[in-house]
C-alpha cells in the first residue's frame, strides 16, 4: 500500500519533489516473486509514468536495511528534505531506524511524515492483524529491543532532532 500511495503522491502532485526513493520489500512478506523494480512498477497495480527522479532499491529484508539505502541515497542525491510514506502503524518503526541512520552519516534535513491510513478493521496480511493490534503487540516491543541493538534512533536523539526540526521554522506552505 505505501509504495501505491507513493506513486499517486509523485503521480499526482509533481511540483513537491525531485526524487521518489522506493525502498525495497520483502518479497515473500508481500506476496511478490521478484524484487520490486522500474519494470514492475511501470505494470498494472502500480502504473507508474513519470520516471524521471525515480530510484527503488528493490529487496529489502528488514527496516534497518531500507532505512541506510534510504539515509545513502539523500546524501548522494543531496536531498534536502524527505516526505516518509509508510503505513501509519509501521510509522514509527521506519521513522527510527532511518532517523538513526541520517545521524551516522551526520546528515540532517527534515523528515516529514506521510502515514498511509488502513482501515482499523483491515488485516494485515504478513501479521494477519489488525493495524491497532500489529502495533500495540509487534511494532512497539520491537522499537525497544531494535533501540538496544543502536538501529533505531534513541528517544534522546529523537529529541534533539525534533527541536532541531522545531528552530528551522518551516513554512506551513511548505508542508
Amino acid at each position: 500500500e505505501r509504495v501505491r500511495t507513493s506513486l499517486k503522491l509523485w503521480r499526482n502532485e509533481p511540483h513537491t519533489g525531485r526524487f521518489l526513493l522506493v525502498a525495497g520489500i520483502h518479497r515473500k512478506r508481500e506476496g511478490l516473486n521478484e524484487p520490486l523494480d522500474m519494470n514492475q512498477l511501470k505494470k498494472f497495480p502500480f502504473n507508474l509514468r513519470r520516471l524521471d527522479g525515480v530510484h527503488v532499491m528493490g529487496e529489502a529484508l528488514h527496516t534497518k536495511q531500507q532505512a541506510d539505502w534510504m539515509a545513502d541515497k539523500i546524501y548522494d542525491l543531496g536531498v534536502t528534505s524527505l516526505g516518509l510514506v509508510v503505513s501509519e502503524f509501521h510509522m514509527l518503526r521506519a521513522y527510527l531506524p532511518l532517523l538513526a541512520s541520517l545521524y551516522s552519516r551526520k546528515i540532517r534535513v527534515p523528515l516529514f511524515p506521510f502515514p498511509v491510513g488502513l482501515s482499523i478493521d483491515r488485516i494485515v496480511p504478513e501479521s494477519e492483524m489488525n493495524p491497532m493490534d500489529l502495533y500495540r503487540n509487534e511494532e512497539v516491543p520491537r522499537i525497544s529491543s531494535y533501540q538496544e541493538k543502536g538501529d533505531v534512533a534513541s528517544w534522546e536523539m529523537l529529541s534533539d532532532y525534533l527541536s532541531w526540526l522545531w528552530s528551522m521554522r518551516i513554512p506551513f506552505q511548505f508542508l
